[in-house]
């Protein structure tokens, strides 16, 4: 009785184990693309910097934060309802590209309308989203590449729910190789400025969207509005209604400081948060799978302990990059834009632990995915979003981006906070509070240890950092909170399967 009992606990943990490989190893694929994508563009940041002033990325930053908000009300949650609806007839081809073609059909109709009536009101939208200050055309640009990038990126994951995730990737890859071809020779050679910059996205966007419409060409059907739009609208208008609350957060931290401090301030915030975003990039593959996997697996008996185990992975990997971006700030922000806008390293620090704790939203929120009460996120957003708001009104005044970059933080905070309180009465979660605990401290500590070093200018600086970054996942591994061992054992299986 008791051999059998642990050999059922053994093959629980080999299945949990394996689940998570195999979520990482999904996660790779998706990562790899999304990494290529934003690193290229990384790269560029450099070049496309250096000739611009913090005013001038500042303009385009404030528009397209606003306008951003825009985007999942034009795309309708076009993508969660067809794919909800697809799922549904897996055998029934025709109708699974109706239903992708009339998708396609609204999200371009309402585009058009956003697009129309953006550029009507633009005098109105000018003296609010840029507080009168700047280039009007930055708005007006930015306002069709908004209105544009949702078609695109429409059409573009309609290849990821076919499973056809390597061109998905090369599309992504594709898009910012074109972006930063264009816009070096826009920005840097003929010297426009942030038009050129946007004008190089926008093209990019162009392209790819073409592309993405040939390749999905066996898809295209006659759009039927009769017989499934006014379904995929309700079906879909209420993930567009939490997608556009979840971007509320960034759009009003930016209006503040631009209302506040003008539109300079915005653009030194941009660089300290794309610094920060170098975390996001290196963990955006797990958001992507994760999804998927979280909601494939919630029947099995292990679920709650797969999750947590699944999360305790992620925050370690999430908070080694973490560390190693926060400690490398100075050195990141000098590289890719100079002196100009050095006072971003001090917001750093804050957009990567937000950056950190946004990873963990489908887990926090999973509980409310699972039972079907995705309206639940809209007034936790919403709050989050107040939270950030009262928080921004009150800091930045006094310290300018950083208080934004705090506030913002602050408003994630509080709404991951009540998202993972609502969800584990839905859903619980099994997690090990011992070891989160543990590698909280770890991180931490290696922070402060961090910021100690860098204030002490020596030439023992950098290689001090740099072990400090290589020593954290070996402490954490010493301490007991992650055992890369089942993870290897995984990888190797999957070697000799190929060889």
């Amino acid at each position: 009785m008791i051999e059998n009992v642990v050999a059922s606990s053994a093959s629980r943990s080999t299945q949990i184990s394996t689940g998570i490989a195999r979520l990482f190893s999904d996660s790779f694929i998706y990562a790899v693309g999304i990494a290529v994508n934003q690193g290229l563009r990384f790269l560029v940041l450099p070049l496309i910097l250096r000739n611009l002033e913090p005013a001038q990325l500042g303009s385009f930053d404030a528009a397209r934060s606003f306008l951003i908000v825009a985007s999942p009300l034009v795309a309708l949650g076009m993508e969660s309802a067809v794919a909800i609806l697809y799922n549904q007839f897996p055998d029934d081809i025709r109708r699974q590209r109706v239903l992708m073609s009339t998708g396609l059909a609204i999200v371009t109709i309402v585009a058009s309308i956003l697009l129309l009536v953006g550029l009507w009101g633009q005098t109105s939208l000018y003296q609010w989203v840029m507080g009168g200050n700047g280039n009007p055309l930055v708005l007006s640009l930015t306002l069709g590449l908004t209105a544009f990038s949702a078609i695109t990126e429409y059409t573009r994951n309609l290849l990821k729910w076919q499973m056809r995730r390597f061109v998905f990737v090369s599309l992504l890859i594709g898009e910012a190789f074109l972006s930063l071809i264009i816009g070096v020779g826009l920005v840097v050679f003929a010297q426009q400025g942030i038009v050129g910059w946007i004008l190089a996205l926008f093209i990019a966007n162009l392209l790819t969207l073409f592309l993405a419409l040939i390749l999905n060409y066996r898809v295209w059907r006659l759009p039927q509005f009769g017989k499934f739009a006014r379904l995929l609208v309700i079906l879909g208008f209420p993930f567009a209604l939490v997608s556009a609350a979840s971007l509320l957060m960034p759009t009003i931290t930016r209006q503040v400081l631009v209302h506040t401090i003008g539109l300079a301030s915005v653009g030194i915030y941009g660089v300290g948060e794309r610094v920060a975003y170098m975390v996001a990039i290196v963990l955006s593959g797990f958001s992507v799978a994760w999804g998927p996997f979280y909601l494939a697996r919630q029947h099995d008996p292990d679920a709650p302990r797969l999750y947590g185990r699944a999360a305790l992975a992620y925050l370690t990997i999430a908070t080694w990059c973490g560390l190693g971006v926060v400690l490398a700030a100075p050195w990141l922000v000098s590289f890719l834009s100079g002196p100009t806008y050095h006072n971003a390293v001090q917001i750093v620090l804050p957009l990567a632990l937000l950056n950190i704790l946004s990873g963990l939203d489908f887990v926090a929120m999973g509980g409310i995915y699972i039972r079907q009460k995705s309206f639940l996120m809209i007034p936790i957003y919403l709050f989050s979003s107040a939270v950030a708001l009262g928080l921004a009104l009150l800091l930045v005044p006094e310290l300018q981006e950083v208080g934004a970059a705090w506030a913002a933080l602050g408003g994630k905070i509080a709404g991951l906070g009540i998202a993972l309180w609502i969800s584990q009465r839905l859903f619980p979660i099994r997690w090990d509070v011992s070891k989160l605990v543990r590698l909280a401290l770890v991180f931490f500590a290696a922070l402060l240890m961090g910021n100690a070093v860098a204030g002490a200018f020596t030439a023992w600086m950098i290689p001090v950092l740099l072990a400090l970054t290589l020593v954290y996942p070996i402490a954490l591994r010493i301490l007991g909170v992650v055992d890369p061992a089942p993870l290897w054992r995984h990888i190797e299986q999957l070697y000799a399967r190929r060889t």
